[in-house]
């Protein structure tokens, strides 16, 4: 039995925007301005901040690949005539970008990034006070050639004719799609407009892996160690005050055991560790904003996730205490390997 994650279709998404111009957004648009929209409510701001000091980063693996397709096939079978350019615009990745940047009113640094997680470039820019708020996250798409790169890679185990996953275990790939956003903003922003951030960003590192493409989707031990080293450093914080880790961990044996190889000889030896991949599958773009949401909502909390990774327990835990300090680890196909540290404070 074939089995993936995948956000609604188009069809289901659509009627939450009411009257759409054409041409009519992709779908992962639809699912990008969907929880764009939703992590700006969350941010429950009590006026509109000013324009020109809100930035839209998004990250993403893979382009409108179907769409592309679509249409340079219409192009060869019925000719020039039979396209538009208005619908090959669409095809673009960074549509999503221009989309999400337009609805939410964002005049400020706007940035598609394909491969790593966008929260480094985000905290910098805010570093840099070239914003205030900072809308960042991650979409992508399962479309058929996905699924094809999927199998083409082996990241079944199984070959190119085999099953993506078997349903109960979670020490398998699960390819899924999806949008995930969080809201980013100076800490003096967030203190003068009174609000309670749910954690805060304290560092981060992206470090390109020496194995990647000599060795299919493998990384290196050392390197992954060295993204969570440089990570801590960022964030003026010791390796001992790491109470937890949210893994990026998918379901891939080859990758997965020396990640957690590496998060034993970077931080404290008590971390808990976690995934959630097994709920919602390999995300691509959105994975890094989901697996911060996951860290920022433990710091949030007091509350680890369910252990969803190779080694699984299944059993949600109460922090002694509320964590103070956590790491989110996020890796892409290009061949990088990204930590973030989150704190209480």
């Amino acid at each position: 039995m074939t089995f993936t994650t995948q956000a609604p279709a188009a069809a289901d998404l659509e009627p939450e925007f009411g009257k759409l111009e054409y041409p009519r957004p992709s779908r992962s648009s639809l699912m990008a301005l969907i929880a764009a929209r939703e992590a700006w409510r969350m941010a429950n701001f009590s006026s509109a901040p000013n324009s020109s000091r809100v930035g839209v980063l998004i990250s993403r693996c893979f382009g409108e690949l179907d769409i592309q397709e679509r249409y340079y096939r219409t192009l060869r079978q019925r000719g020039p005539g039979a396209v538009s350019g208005l619908e090959f615009v669409q095809s673009l990745a960074n549509t999503v970008l221009g989309r999400v940047a337009m609805d939410l009113g964002a005049r400020g640094p706007s940035l598609l990034s394909v491969g790593p997680p966008v929260f480094g470039l985000a905290l910098d820019a805010l570093r840099r006070h070239e914003a205030d708020v900072i809308v960042a996250g991650g979409v992508d798409h399962l479309s058929d050639f996905v699924c094809d790169l999927c199998n083409a890679a082996d990241l079944s185990g199984q070959g190119r004719e085999g099953e993506f996953f078997e349903c109960g275990t979670s020490t398998r790939f699960i390819p899924g799609d999806g949008a995930a956003f969080l809201i980013l903003e100076r800490y003096e922003y967030t203190r003068e407009r009174g609000a309670h951030p749910i954690a805060f960003l304290r560092g981060s590192a992206t470090v390109m892996d020496r194995l990647h493409g000599a060795r299919g989707i493998e990384r290196s031990c050392e390197d992954i160690a060295a993204s969570v080293q440089f990570a801590l450093k960022d964030a003026g914080t010791d390796p001992g005050d790491i109470a937890f880790v949210s893994r990026a961990s998918a379901g891939l044996p080859r990758y997965d055991e020396v990640e957690l190889e590496a998060i034993r000889s970077s931080v404290n030896p008590h971390a808990f560790v976690f995934s959630t991949k097994a709920a919602h599958g390999e995300t691509w773009g959105a994975s890094g904003a989901l697996a911060l949401a996951s860290a920022a909502t433990a710091i949030e909390k007091g509350l680890v996730p369910p252990q969803t990774s190779i080694q699984s327990d299944r059993r949600a835990r109460i922090v002694a205490g509320p964590p103070r300090c956590g790491i989110s680890l996020s890796f892409d196909l290009p061949g990088s390997n990204s930590a973030f540290v989150v704190s209480s404070c």
